[in-house]
């Protein structure tokens, strides 16, 4: 054999032999069933969890129910953070592979003090999972050890940024605490004035009971806007701030805009405070309670409830039960009429009507809400107008919508329309400037 040859082999034979070095380092002895893994342990059976990096510890611990931080300082802990931090422990997490082992190998890959992060869990039983996480690998997946053991492993635990937290961030951000179904009453308590919106039980046919209408206390007469009471119910359980600030953080709490009681099924009550300062606007429940810095858009719902709580819908009238629709404009009348399951243009005359789409279109006008309404003069609004709908029901009353001019000040792609229910004079509305010409083309227009 040559010397090149006698070369070529041993090379090969080298390049085999480290192959097989690195599968038994990557995969081990007898592949990858070898390799340790973390118990799976769930947020059903979970009851403690222990943190700890560097100096810094959280101990948590779930009472009827709920997850509370103990230590350093007790208080409510963020469901969030918890349920991140048992997600991916659910069904166990097992060890991608050995990746080395030795001092050296923990410090680089994060996995020595202050850098490693140690998270212990514990069942009833008692200590269910116990494991250090280091920095983050590719695709995913993250540097861990155990405890009492120097060799480092990759695994799939979710990212050290789920665990990785300042104590401050595990304290809950919630600024309340119920189930939307829950709520039974919504006070708001403004200088002078006073709404509560009262929600009826009802009855389902398995008999049991579930939510109903809402109703204004003070004023029953009053026509609540039902879809937006249910939006509020729903989006302020569980409300959470956009951030949390020291109790005695300057949010304006001695000259509060309005507050805020919820009332549960149950009796019980909570109750904010609305303050806002430059931009920002803050709750607060108690002096001694954080302060929460939350969405500014809660002024305009609260704010002035005899606007923003007032139906939106501009009619009564069921689609049903209109058996003639008129469009009226400056130049223009066509009159719609029902004949049976279908619609006749009668005015102008010899024009054929589109009797789907019509039905359809009509069918919009009866259901037409609002986006909001407006805080404005009659005349400044382009009120009354000469573009309008009339619709006859089959006992003969009619329902004018008046449709008057555009607001201003609206970007392009977002114009919008002032319009309002002749009958009801003191309520303008605004609504999307599409709507209108969709509207018209039930007459061909």
């Amino acid at each position: 054999m040559s010397a090149r040859n006698t070369t070529y082999t041993l090379a090969a034979v080298a390049l085999l032999l480290l192959a097989a070095d690195g599968a038994a380092h990557w995969m081990g002895d007898d592949g990858p069933a070898d390799l340790p893994e973390i118990v799976a342990v769930t947020d059903e059976a979970a009851v403690k969890i222990a943190w700890n990096k560097g100096d810094a510890r959280i101990e948590l611990e779930k009472r009827d129910g709920q997850w509370v931080v103990t230590a350093p300082y007790e208080f409510r802990a963020d469901p969030q953070v918890v349920a991140a931090i048992l997600a991916p422990l659910s069904d166990g997490i097992e060890m991608d592979v050995e990746v080395d082992e030795g001092p050296k190998a923990q410090k680089k890959y994060g996995l020595m003090p202050p850098d490693e992060i140690r998270v212990r869990v514990e069942r009833e039983s008692g200590l269910a999972a116990d494991f250090y996480i280091g920095i983050n690998s590719e695709g995913g997946a993250s540097f861990v050890r155990l405890p009492g053991s120097e060799v480092v492993y990759r695994a799939r635990i979710g990212g050290r940024a789920r665990y990785d937290r300042l104590p401050g961030q595990w304290r809950d951000q919630r600024v309340w605490i119920y189930e939307a179904d829950e709520l039974s009453s919504l006070r708001v308590d403004l200088p002078g004035a006073s709404w509560t919106a009262v929600r009826s039980v009802d009855v389902a046919e398995d008999g049991s009971a579930q939510p109903g209408r809402w109703r204004l206390n003070e004023n029953p007469a009053f026509a609540l806007d039902q879809a937006l009471l249910d939006q509020l119910a729903a989006g302020l359980a569980g409300w959470r701030s956009l951030q949390l600030m020291p109790n005695d953080h300057s949010a304006g709490m001695d000259a509060p805009m309005f507050s805020l009681t919820a009332t549960r099924t149950d009796g019980s009550t909570q109750k904010v405070q609305i303050a806002q300062v430059g931009a920002s606007v803050f709750a607060q429940s108690d002096p001694s309670e954080p302060v929460y810095r939350v969405q500014p858009q809660i002024v305009g719902v609260f704010g002035n409830p005899a606007v923003s709580w007032l139906d939106k819908k501009l009619n009564d009238v069921g689609a049903s039960d209109v058996v003639q629709a008129t469009l009226i404009q400056s130049d223009f009348v066509s009159v719609l009429e029902r004949s049976g399951e279908s619609w006749a243009i009668i005015e102008p005359p010899n024009v054929a009507a589109n009797s789907k789409l019509a039905d359809k279109l009509i069918s919009a006008v009866t259901e037409l809400r609002v986006e909001a309404w407006a805080d404005i003069a009659a005349s400044a609004a382009g009120l009354p107008s000469d573009e309008r709908v009339v619709l006859t029901t089959v006992d003969g009353a009619t329902v004018v919508i008046e449709i008057g001019g555009p607001v201003p000040g609206r970007p392009e792609g977002q114009e919008a329309v002032f319009v309002r229910n002749a009958e009801q004079l003191g309520r303008i509305g605004v609504m999307p400037a599409r709507n209108w010409p969709a509207i018209r083309r039930a007459w061909g227009r």
